[in-house]
């Protein structure tokens, strides 16, 4: 039977494209939850006390052992693959066990709150959810990727329906009604669900503002011009906002928090270093930055490529990286993830940057446009069961489903 699905509606109406473990532990926190504005600042000092760098001064056991995990991916100079589920689709599951004995390799599994909490609504699809933390608490743990695309709380329409308008002033704005619906949506359609996972022992990255340095969206950038002083400084506070809801009202701490980013000079976006979410110190307050790297098929089949924008400016700064989107955009599924490798190893052998621990490939999301160049179409076969070097790609990690992607 045929549900809604935002997500396609979502892909086709931009105006512009990219180019471009959770561990079984006990539920314990480490200390109570914190409270008050002071808490919430995270100092450093208090940071420094966790073996394992994370935002969170009070991240359970779990979040630490995920960060523990990713660092020792990329320590190494490997990443794995992840795939994006359509969790409020006919078959949710369906581009991982469509790679047959290659499925054990996807390491990373994404999934959307939007989409998770419209199946709920209308009873479907219950299982997803007790079904991820299954394969987040296997012995060869999963991770979990949690992504939150706030509707706009001035019209109430879907992030996508860009350019706006932009609100984010108004949800910084004590007693607004943009700042209420804001907050009544984390809390009623986001939090539970980050609560259910923590209640299982299971840590999450969580992305919460998605591309934030683009224009796309309600909360993007507010010019072409690499947005205003005012707009990057309300970005970032609108982070911190989520992050503080999260964890003074609700007791959340089972959260990796992700900086979700794309290539600032292919999309006159903003420096996606320029609105990085701090700490008063000027420490992190996020644990990953992902880079959005899509590769536009101007004519549904043309030169694959990695886009790697800014990349680099981020990886200076951030505690860990990951492709938090990759792959095709417009595509027909000719499209060969082995040039993620080589791009990723011939940068590497020239920057010595750190690597990325994941790249997460999207689900298959409609038909391409062979007439489109000019990037306003993003529709296409994005999983990488559907890729043409996708599974020859996926077979080349090792049984832990690991790529080396350093010389």
């Amino acid at each position: 039977m045929a549900h809604e699905d935002p997500r396609p509606a979502f892909r086709t109406s931009r105006r512009s494209v990219l180019r471009a473990s959770a561990l079984t532990v006990p539920a314990v926190l480490l200390g109570s939850s914190a409270r008050g504005d002071a808490a919430l600042a995270a100092p450093a000092a208090a940071r420094r006390r966790l073996a394992v760098q994370v935002a969170d001064p009070h991240a359970t056991q779990s979040a630490i052992d995920l960060a523990a995990l990713l660092d020792s991916w990329s320590g190494a100079g490997q990443m794995t693959a992840g795939q994006q589920l359509n969790v409020n689709g006919d078959d949710p599951f369906g581009p991982v066990t469509t790679l047959g004995g290659l499925a054990t390799r996807i390491r990373v599994l994404g999934w959307t709150t939007n989409e998770w909490d419209y199946a709920v609504r209308h009873e479907y699809n219950e299982d997803v959810l007790p079904d991820l933390i299954a394969k987040a608490q296997a012995s060869t743990p999963t991770v979990l990727v949690t992504s939150w695309y706030p509707h706009n709380p001035r019209t109430g329409a879907e992030a996508h329906r860009q350019p706006g308008p932009k609100v984010v002033k108004q949800v910084l704005t004590k007693g607004t009604p943009e700042r209420k619906a804001f907050l009544k949506e984390f809390d009623t359609k986001v939090a539970p669900y980050l609560l259910e996972l923590q209640s299982h022992g299971v840590a999450t990255i969580f992305r919460p503002l998605i591309e934030a340095n683009s224009f796309w969206f309600w909360w993007g950038c507010n010019n072409s011009h690499g947005g205003s002083s005012e707009w990057k400084s309300g970005v970032r506070k609108l982070f911190r906002l989520v992050q503080q809801r999260a964890w003074s009202k609700h007791g959340i701490h089972n959260v990796l928090w992700g900086y979700s980013f794309v290539p600032a000079d292919n999309y006159n976006a903003a420096s996606p270093v320029s609105i990085l979410p701090t700490f008063s110190d000027g420490s992190p307050a996020y644990d990953i930055a992902g880079l959005s790297s899509y590769d536009f098929e101007a004519h549904a089949d043309d030169t694959d490529v990695l886009e790697l924008g800014s990349y680099l400016d981020v990886a200076h700064h951030a505690p860990r990286m990951a492709l938090g989107e990759v792959g095709p955009s417009n595509s027909n599924g000719n499209w060969d993830p082995h040039v993620i490798t080589s791009t990723l190893i011939s940068a590497a052998f020239a920057n010595g940057w750190q690597s990325p621990s994941y790249g997460m490939f999207w689900f298959d999301d409609g038909d391409p446009d062979p007439t489109n160049t000019d990037g306003s179409w993003v529709a296409g076969v994005k999983q990488l069961s559907s890729l043409t070097g996708g599974t020859s790609w996926l077979a080349t990690s090792n049984a832990d489903g690991l790529i080396n992607v350093t010389p």
